[in-house]
C-alpha cells in the first residue's frame, strides 16, 4: 500500500472514530458553567460576525477572559447556526478531529514514523480526559488554541529542518493565533527547545565527542538555539500579562487559599493527571479543593512518585530521548493552570490535561514502538501489541461515549459530578439552581444545603437557598438565609433581588423596595430588579414611579416584551393613553427582528392592545384597524375577537356596522374563553340580538348573567337584570369593550 493511500485511510478511520465517540454532544444542550455568558446571553456573540463584534472581541475582556478569536469564532458559529446549541457543539467535536489529524500528520511528518503517530492521535482524539473540551461548548478556546499551537509547532519543525524563514514566520503566526485563541501555549518556546532536542536532534544539541548527550551539553546546545526563540518568548509574555490582567477577579489570594497549600496542591494534582491518563474513570465537572484534602502524607508521596519517575526518564532518557520529552513537556505544559496561581476554587481539571497529555502520549507510544521494534519481538508479540492497541482504542472511545452522555444537560453533568467526587459544593450549587428553575423545589433545597457546607463564596448559593426554602413552606427561615446573603456577599445583586422577591410576595412592600433598591445599587444594570421594583411599585399603588421602572426594564432589557407591555398598562391606567400607544408602537418595531412562526402571538397582542389604547382616545377606526391586524396575525385572540365584534356592534362610519361577522367574533370569543367570561357573553347576546336571531339572544344573556353573579360583576348583572326582566330583547350590546390595558 502506498504512504499517501496508507495515510489517508488512517486518516479517515481515526475521523470515524471520533465522530463515533462524540456522537452524544450533537444532541447536548448549554450547560450551566460559562455557556450562558459565552453564546446565548451575549448579546455581543448573539449579533453575529460583524465589525463591532470584532472590535468588542479584541477591546473587552468579557467573562474574565481576553480570547478575540475564540469570541469571533463564537460569532462566525451564531452567523451559521444561530444560538441553538447543536452547531456550536458539532464546531467543538469538528476543532477536536481537527487537532487530532494535524497531531497525527505532524508527528509523522517530523519523526518520520507513521505508526506511533497514529496511536498518539488516535489515543489523544478517543481519551475521556478530552471530553470536558470537546463537549463543553466554553471550551473553544482549548479546542482552537491547539489548533494553531500544533500548526506553530509543525511550521517550527520545517523551519528547523529546512531553515527556511516562511517556515519560522508562519510558525510565529500561527503561535500568535493560538494566544489569541486562548494563553494556553505561553510554555511553547521552551516546548519548542524540547522538540529540538527530539525528534528535531537539532545539531547544537549533539555533542562533538560522539558520545551521548550530557546535561551540560544538552544546556549549552539550548543557550545557543535561545535567540530564535525571543520573538516567541515575547509573545508568550505579553500573553501572560493579559491573562492575567483579565482574570485578576478570578484569582485567589493567598488568604484563601495559602502558599503552602497551593505548593502541595500542586504535588497532588501532578500525580492525579497521571492517574487519570491511566485509568481515566470518575472525572468530573469540577473537582474541589480542600484544605484538609493537601495533607503532609499526600504531599510527600506525591513527591516521591514525581521524583521517581523524573530519575528514571533522565536516566533512559539520554538514550530514549521521547522519554524525557514527553515527560518534560507533561510537566511543563501544566505549569500555567497547574495551581501556583490559583484561578477559581478547583485543585484540578480535566481540560487542563487536553495539550499536557499529548508529551506522555508520545512517552509511553514511542516506548513501546521502541520495544516492537527491538529485535528480539517477533511477529507474534507484534501482533499481541497491535490487538492491544485496537482493543485500547475501542475502550478508551466507548468511555469517551459514555462521559460525553454526561454532558447532555447541566443535570446530568453536576449529578455526574456529585456521584463521581467528594463534598463537591460547586455542582450542589449547580444542581440547587437547575431544580429550582425546573421547579423541584425539594431536590433544589436538598443541593443548596449540601452546597452550603462549604464556607467558601457562600454568596453563590444562598440566594438559591433561601429562594426553596420559602417555595417549600419555611418563609421565615428563607428572609434568615437571604438576609445572610445580603450580608456576606454586599457586591451580590441576587441576594438583594431575591429578597426583594419574597417580601413582595408576602406583601411587605417598604422592604421590598427597599431590598430592590439595594440591588440597584449593586447592579443597576440587572433588569430582574428593575422589573421587580416596577411590580412592587404597581402593588404600592405608586403608578408614576412603576411607569419610570418599566421605562428602566426596557432601556435595560429590549427584548422584554413583558415589561413593554406592563409599561403600556401602566401610562393607560394613568390615562397617558399617548404615551402608552407609543410604547406599544415601538414595541412592534421591536419585534420585527423576530421570525415569523416566533412573532406571530406577540404582534398579535401587541395590536390587539395598542387598538385598546386607540379606543380610550376614543379612536374607534383605529382601535378596529389594530384589532384586524391582531387577528390577521393569530386568529385565536380573544381580545382582538372580543372588542372588535362590540365595534361592529356600535360604531358607524368607516368600521361600518356589520351584525353577521359580529355574531362569528363574538362565538369564537366565547369558545376561546370556554364561555366563562360573561362579557364574552353579553357580546354573543348584542350580536345575536342585532342579527335578529332573539331567542338566541335571550339564552346567551341569561347565560352571562348567571357567570355575572359568580363573578360579583355588579353592574353587569344590573344591566342584563333590566334588559331580561323587562321581556325586552337586548337590542344594544350590553356591556363595554374589554380592554386589556386599564387595570
Amino acid at each position: 500500500m502506498s504512504r499517501p493511500l496508507r495515510t489517508l485511510l488512517l486518516a479517515a478511520l481515526l475521523v470515524a472514530a471520533t465522530l463515533a465517540s462524540y456522537a452524544p454532544t450533537f444532541s447536548a444542550g448549554f450547560v450551566d458553567i460559562d455557556d450562558a455568558d459565552y453564546v446565548p446571553e451575549n448579546d455581543a456573540v448573539k449579533a453575529g460576525l460583524g465589525v463591532d463584534g470584532v472590535v468588542w472581541a479584541f477591546t473587552d475582556s468579557h467573562a474574565g477572559n481576553w480570547f478575540p478569536l475564540t469570541w469571533i469564532s463564537h460569532m462566525a458559529d451564531v452567523e451559521l447556526f444561530g444560538v441553538e446549541p447543536t452547531g456550536h457543539h458539532a464546531m467543538n467535536v469538528a476543532f477536536h478531529v481537527a487537532n487530532a489529524l494535524l497531531l497525527f500528520l505532524a508527528l509523522a511528518s517530523i519523526t518520520g514514523e507513521w505508526a506511533p503517530s497514529f496511536v498518539v492521535a488516535g489515543l489523544f482524539a478517543l481519551h475521556p480526559a478530552n471530553v470536558e473540551s470537546v463537549a463543553w461548548i466554553s471550551q473553544r478556546k482549548t479546542t482552537l488554541a491547539t489548533l494553531f499551537g500544533i500548526l506553530a509547532i509543525w511550521s517550527y519543525a520545517r523551519y528547523a529542518r529546512a531553515g527556511k524563514r516562511s517556515s519560522y514566520v508562519l510558525s510565529l503566526a500561527s503561535f500568535a493565533l493560538s494566544l489569541l485563541s486562548k494563553q494556553m501555549f505561553v510554555t511553547l518556546p521552551f516546548a519548542l527547545l524540547l522538540l529540538d532536542y527530539w525528534p528535531l536532534r537539532r545539531a547544537e544539541l549533539e555533542p562533538r565527542d560522539g558520545d551521548g548527550p550530557t546535561l551540560g551539553s544538552v544546556l549549552l546546545g539550548w543557550l545557543r538555539l535561545l535567540p530564535e526563540k525571543i520573538p516567541f518568548l515575547l509573545l508568550a509574555l505579553g500573553a501572560s500579562v493579559a491573562a492575567i490582567v483579565s482574570q485578576r477577579d478570578a484569582i485567589s489570594t493567598g488568604a484563601a487559599y495559602p502558599l503552602a497549600v497551593r505548593l502541595g496542591n500542586v504535588a497532588i494534582a501532578y500525580v492525579h493527571y497521571l492517574e487519570m491518563l491511566i485509568w481515566p474513570t470518575h472525572l468530573a465537572v469540577f473537582y474541589p479543593l480542600y484544605e484538609d484534602d493537601v495533607t503532609l502524607a499526600r504531599v510527600l508521596a506525591s513527591v516521591a512518585v514525581l521524583l521517581g519517575i523524573s530519575v528514571g526518564v533522565w536516566r533512559f532518557g539520554r538514550t530514549r530521548r521521547f522519554l524525557l520529552v514527553g515527560w518534560l513537556w507533561f510537566l511543563g505544559t501544566l505549569v500555567p493552570v497547574i495551581g501556583l496561581v490559583q484561578i477559581g476554587g478547583q485543585s484540578m481539571a480535566d481540560r487542563y490535561a487536553y495539550v499536557p497529555f499529548c508529551g506522555l502520549l508520545i512517552a509511553l507510544t514511542w516506548t513501546g514502538w521502541d520495544l516492537v521494534q527491538s529485535p528480539g519481538a517477533g511477529r507474534a508479540v507484534r501482533g499481541a501489541v497491535l490487538a492491544g492497541v485496537a482493543a485500547l482504542l475501542a475502550i478508551l472511545g466507548v468511555q469517551t461515549f459514555r462521559q460525553a452522555e454526561q454532558w447532555h444537560d447541566s443535570i446530568a453533568l453536576f449529578e455526574d459530578a456529585v456521584a463521581d467526587t467528594d463534598r463537591n459544593y460547586v455542582a450542589h450549587r449547580a444542581l440547587a439552581g437547575q431544580y429550582f428553575n425546573r421547579g423541584d423545589f425539594a431536590q433544589a433545597l436538598h443541593h443548596a444545603e449540601e452546597g452550603a457546607k462549604h464556607p467558601r463564596d457562600l454568596g453563590e448559593v444562598l440566594p438559591v437557598y433561601g429562594m426553596a426554602l420559602y417555595q417549600t413552606g419555611s418563609k421565615a427561615r428563607a428572609i434568615e438565609k437571604l438576609e445572610e446573603a445580603t450580608r456576606v456577599a454586599p457586591n451580590n445583586v441576587m441576594g438583594f433581588t431575591n429578597l426583594g422577591w419574597v417580601y413582595l410576595q408576602e406583601g411587605d412592600y417598604e422592604r421590598a423596595l427597599e431590598s430592590l433598591h439595594a440591588a440597584l445599587g449593586v447592579d443597576p444594570q440587572s433588569a430582574r430588579a428593575a422589573q421587580l421594583l416596577a411590580t412592587t411599585q404597581l402593588r404600592r399603588g405608586n403608578l408614576a414611579e412603576a411607569a419610570t421602572a418599566f421605562e428602566r426594564v426596557v432601556a435595560l432589557e429590549g427584548q422584554n416584551f413583558d415589561a413593554r407591555i406592563e409599561w403600556a398598562r401602566t401610562l393607560a391606567t394613568l390615562e397617558r393613553s399617548a404615551e402608552a400607544a407609543d410604547v406599544l408602537r415601538s414595541a412592534l418595531v421591536a419585534a420585527r427582528q423576530f421570525p415569523a412562526a416566533q412573532r406571530s402571538q406577540l404582534t398579535s397582542t401587541l395590536h390587539q392592545y395598542l387598538g385598546d389604547v386607540l379606543l380610550a382616545q376614543p379612536d374607534r377606526n383605529g382601535a378596529a384597524a389594530h384589532y384586524e391586524l391582531a387577528l390577521a396575525e393569530w386568529a385565536d385572540n380573544y381580545g382582538a375577537n372580543r372588542n372588535l365584534a362590540m365595534l361592529l356592534l356600535t360604531t358607524e362610519g368607516a368600521v361600518g356596522s356589520d351584525p353577521a361577522r359580529a355574531v362569528l367574533l363574538a362565538e369564537h370569543a366565547c369558545t376561546l374563553s370556554q364561555r366563562r367570561k360573561p362579557e364574552a357573553l353579553a357580546t354573543l347576546a348584542s350580536a345575536y340580538a342585532a342579527a335578529g336571531r332573539r331567542d338566541d339572544a335571550a339564552r346567551a344573556a341569561r347565560e352571562a348573567l348567571v357567570l355575572a353573579r359568580e363573578t360579583g360583576n355588579v353592574p353587569m348583572i344590573e344591566m342584563l337584570e333590566a334588559q331580561l326582566g323587562s321581556g325586552a330583547q337586548p337590542a344594544r350590546p350590553l356591556g363595554e369593550t374589554e380592554s386589556s390595558l386599564h387595570r
